[in-house]
């Protein structure tokens, strides 16, 4: 529907009747409750754009301050690797797929990019990665034996989409409570993974 109002002074007069006048009015009105639903939704969208699709207390760049968990989906030939998932679904089948669970402080993405580097470039002097988590801003961390990456993600991610933003995820966080709590959350997704018949794995 087109929503703009005819502005009534523009309308030759010979051609107003009061009953359209009255179609006029109600016209009007209508258009205009049909441009502010269009500012309305604009502001949504505008809103849901400065979210973070792995939390939703996370802003565009900074952290929430508080912990994660986030799943990314790696390819089946992880598999072959007999230290993967050592606790195999008993229920498994077409439907399977592989995860690696992890937990961090940082944001989820933040810990996404760190599991991304190549060992090459992990292995040079001063390595660093890039991070906003503190305040929004970049700045360059170096590499080292926390912030290092699994060798699950790092070598079996799937091309394209490995990190999940699935609401069976994202629901859980915020983790609030500390590197205890979240090492619970991470078993426990984990946990419900493997009840789903998936490969999961966590460190």
């Amino acid at each position: 529907m087109f929503c703009t109002p005819i502005p009534f002074f523009m309308l030759p007069i010979r051609h107003i009747s009061t009953t359209l006048i009255l179609d006029i009015i109600l016209f009007q009105s209508v258009g205009v409750l049909c441009l502010k639903r269009q500012e309305y939704m604009a502001g949504l969208g505008s809103l849901s754009m400065g979210k973070c699709p792995h939390c939703p207390s996370c802003g565009k760049k900074k952290s929430c301050g508080n912990h994660h968990v986030y799943v990314i989906e790696l390819k089946k030939e992880v598999l072959d690797d007999p230290s993967f998932c050592p606790d195999r679904p008993i229920n498994a089948g077409p439907h399977s797929k592989c995860y690696y669970v992890g937990e961090t402080n940082h944001r989820v993405d933040c810990r996404f990019t760190q599991h991304r580097a190549k060992k090459r470039r992990r292995k040079k002097e001063g390595a660093t990665f890039d991070c906003s988590c503190n305040n929004g801003t970049v700045v360059k961390v170096k590499f080292n034996a926390y912030n290092s990456p699994s060798k699950y993600p790092n070598k079996y991610r799937i091309k394209s989409g490995a990190l999940l933003t699935e609401d069976w995820v994202v629901s859980r966080n915020p983790i609030y409570g500390g590197k205890e709590e979240s090492k619970k959350a991470e078993l426990e997704l984990r946990n419900w993974l493997l009840e789903q018949g998936h490969y999961a794995h966590s460190n």
